[in-house]
């Protein structure tokens, strides 16, 4: 646990380079959300059943963020929420939704790209390839939610000031 804390602790300092430009900054961040699910895929790897693996990355990821604190980073630091010293609530009714939410989406995203590999590009998808499309999943889902405004959202109903 110490090295989260450690690895959090440098995010922290990180993501508080305000001069970074904002699509910069976006991209920045779907990395790190990348290397989160490489993490988590990684080990969880044993999993055969390729859909479920891929829920439970979804799943774990979104959790995870809530409980290692790094939704208190993105409300701290985050691109869309970068608007004063914010915490993340730590209790949410949604949150069980919301990872649910989140695994559907990598399966779908999953599925989608092995089809358009493989249908279209005539692209043999091997089991090695999962780790650039999970890590490619992770970037392009937060890009996509900044893009849509669901980090905005997240900002405005997650994120609550420590300011008195």
């Amino acid at each position: 646990m110490p090295y989260i804390q450690c690895i959090i602790y440098a995010l922290y300092i990180f993501m508080n380079l305000d001069h970074i430009y904002t699509p910069a900054r976006i991209v920045i961040e779907g990395v790190i959300v990348g290397m989160f699910g490489l993490v988590i895929y990684v080990l969880f790897s044993k999993i055969k059943n390729v859909h479920a693996l891929y829920f439970i990355v979804g799943f774990l990821k979104h959790l995870l963020g809530y409980v290692i604190g790094l939704h208190s980073l993105y409300c701290k630091y985050g691109n869309a929420c970068r608007l004063g010293s914010y915490a993340t609530s730590i209790y949410s009714n949604h949150l069980l939704i919301e990872c649910i939410l989140e695994g559907v989406l990598f399966v779908c995203f999953r599925i989608f790209i092995v089809w358009v590999f493989t249908k279209l590009l005539n692209v043999k998808i091997t089991r090695n390839a999962n780790l650039v499309i999970i890590f490619s999943i992770g970037v392009c889902l937060h890009i996509l939610f900044e893009v849509v405004y669901i980090h905005g959202m997240f900002c405005k109903y997650r994120c609550i000031s420590n300011k008195v």
